[in-house]
C-alpha cells in the first residue's frame, strides 16, 4: 500500500510540477507507445531478420574493413600497457608496481567522463553526417574537442592537488599514498592525454577512418611510448615518475598525429563516403537542416484540453516579422 502511495505521489510529481503544460495521461503514453512500434516495425528487413539475402560481399568487405583496424588498434593498446607493467615490475618495487595498478584505476574513473564526451561526439558527428551537413559536422567536432580541453584541465588539475585523497580509495598505506604525492604532476599529464587521445580518436572512428587510428595509434605506442618508457627508467631515473613521464610522451604524440588527422580531413569527402556505406540513393538522401528549416508550420493555436491526448511531436514556431515583441518566441519549441 506504501509503494501505491508513493508511485501515485510520484505520478501527480510528473503530471503537475514537471509537465504542468502537457499533463500526459495514459492515453498520450499509449498513443507514444503505438508510434514507438510502428517506428521499430519500419526498420525491420523486408526479408525478415534471420534471412541471408542482405548479406553481400560488398558489405562483409566494408565490414572488414572498418572493423579488423579498430580491433588491432585496441589489441595494441592492451599489448602496450602490458609490456609497460612488464617494465614497472622488473625495474621497480612492489610498491611502485601496487601504485602503478592503483593510479591505473584512477585513469580509468576519469575515462568514464571523458568517454561519455567522445562518444557525444561521435554521435552528434554521425548524425551531421547523416544529414549531408559538412559544416555543422566539422563545426560541432571544434566545438566539442574544446569542451574536452576545458574538462581534461579540471580533471587534471584535480589529480595534481589531491593525489592522496584519490590514493586512499584504494590504500591506506602512508608510504604507498607518499608515493602518489611525489609522482602527481606526471600522473596528471598522464591522466590529461591518455584521455583526450581517447575522445580524438571517436571522430576519425565515426568518419570511418579506422584504418589511420590504427596506424597512428601503433607508431605512437611502439615507436613513442614504449621505447620512451624504457629509455627514461634506464637513463634517468627508476621511479613512477620516470613511467608516467614515458607514459604521457606516448599519449602527446598520439594526440597530434590524431589533431593533424582531424584538422586534414575533407569532412564533404566524409559525407559522400558515409552515403556510400549506407547505400542511399541520391533521390533518399535528407537535405541539410538549413534547407529543411525554410518550410515551417503556425503554431498550434488550439486549447491545452483538445491537444493533451495527442502525442508528443516537433513543431517549428516562428513569429510574424512585424511583431517586434514576439520575436523571443521565435524558436523550436516542443508541442
Amino acid at each position: 500500500e506504501d509503494d501505491d502511495d508513493t508511485g501515485s505521489f510520484l505520478s501527480r510529481v510528473d503530471r503537475y510540477v514537471l509537465f504542468p503544460g502537457s499533463r500526459r495521461d495514459a492515453d498520450a503514453d499509449a498513443d507514444a507507445s503505438a508510434v514507438a512500434l510502428e517506428e521499430r516495425k519500419s526498420c525491420e528487413p523486408l526479408s525478415g531478420w534471420l534471412s541471408t539475402e542482405d548479406v553481400t560481399y560488398a558489405r562483409l568487405k566494408e565490414y572488414a574493413r572498418t572493423y579488423f583496424p579498430a580491433a588491432l588498434a585496441i589489441a595494441s593498446d592492451y599489448w602496450r600497457l602490458t609490456c609497460i607493467g612488464f617494465v614497472v615490475g622488473a625495474t621497480l618495487s612492489e610498491e611502485d608496481l601496487g601504485v602503478f595498478n592503483a593510479s591505473y584505476r584512477i585513469m580509468w574513473l576519469t575515462l568514464a567522463l571523458a568517454g561519455s564526451l567522445g562518444a557525444a561526439i561521435g554521435a552528434r558527428l554521425g548524425v551531421r553526417l547523416g544529414e549531408r551537413d559538412s559544416r555543422r559536422a566539422r563545426g560541432g567536432v571544434r566545438l566539442g574537442l574544446a569542451v574536452t580541453v576545458v574538462t581534461l584541465v579540471c580533471l587534471a588539475g584535480v589529480v595534481a592537488a589531491l593525489p592522496r585523497h584519490l590514493g586512499s580509495i584504494f590504500t591506506s598505506d602512508a608510504a604507498l599514498l607518499r608515493k602518489f604525492q611525489q609522482a602527481r604532476f606526471p600522473l596528471a599529464a598522464v591522466v590529461f592525454a591518455m584521455n583526450f587521445s581517447v575522445v580524438l580518436e571517436k571522430v576519425p572512428i565515426a568518419c570511418g577512418h579506422t584504418r589511420i587510428i590504427f596506424v597512428v595509434g601503433f607508431l605512437a605506442s611502439w615507436c613513442g611510448q614504449v621505447p620512451a618508457v624504457l629509455l627514461l627508467v634506464s637513463f634517468w631515473r627508476r621511479s613512477l615518475a620516470a613511467v608516467y613521464v614515458g607514459v604521457a610522451t606516448g599519449y602527446a604524440l598520439l594526440c597530434v598525429g590524431l589533431l593533424a588527422v582531424i584538422f586534414r580531413t575533407d569532412f564533404d569527402a566524409v559525407v559522400a563516403q558515409a552515403a556510400k556505406r549506407s547505400e542511399v540513393r541520391d533521390d533518399q538522401r535528407r537535405h541539410p537542416p538549413h534547407h529543411r528549416n525554410d518550410q515551417r508550420t503556425a503554431p498550434d493555436k488550439r486549447p491545452l484540453a483538445e491537444r493533451r491526448h495527442l502525442p508528443l511531436r516537433m513543431t517549428a514556431v516562428q513569429s510574424p516579422d512585424d511583431d517586434d515583441d514576439d520575436d523571443l518566441s521565435s524558436r523550436n519549441s516542443v508541442v
